[in-house]
């Protein structure tokens, strides 16, 4: 976590002692011609739910807290599918790094990786996406939060 920032999730700002910093979508969207698919508005929302219950899933049973019984068949094959990563590339989790905000004052800007943790003793960032194709720009969201998660390990 990053001492003195302060994450408001309804505009999605971030401020650091008082200071706002871009987040990394905020710049990323002002450097990137935006190709994504257009999509029915249905069809939006409907992934838009569909990631949020992945990431809850995903969250809880990092945390060791899911209730087997609450996991939607939509969401199982996601689950399965991070549960299955974890196993086979010795991805630890760290419970207090999933979805916490963090910054870099020295580099100016924020985010929030979907989740912070260890692959031997390497510090690793990674996104939980519950989509068919990732847009390009997921590798540079990646980067940007790789420098922060390796922000707290300097």
């Amino acid at each position: 976590m990053t001492h003195g920032l302060v994450f408001e999730p309804i505009e999605h700002r971030y401020f650091l002692d008082g200071r706002e910093l871009p987040s990394i979508t905020t710049i990323l969207k002002n450097v990137w011609i935006d190709t994504f698919p257009r999509a029915e508005l249905a069809d939006l929302a409907y992934a838009a739910e569909r990631g949020k219950a992945v990431h809850e899933a995903t969250a809880l049973d990092d945390r060791g807290e899911l209730d087997e019984a609450s996991v939607d068949p939509v969401v199982r094959p996601y689950l399965d599918a991070w549960r299955r990563f974890r196993k086979e590339s010795g991805f630890r989790p760290e419970p207090h790094l999933i979805e916490c905000p963090l910054a870099r004052a020295d580099l100016g800007f924020a985010g929030t990786p979907d989740r912070g943790g260890w692959i031997g003793a390497d510090p690793i960032v990674l996104e939980i996406k519950a989509v068919t194709a990732l847009h390009p720009r997921v590798g540079l969201q990646l980067a940007a939060q790789q420098l922060l998660f390796w922000g707290m390990h300097l």
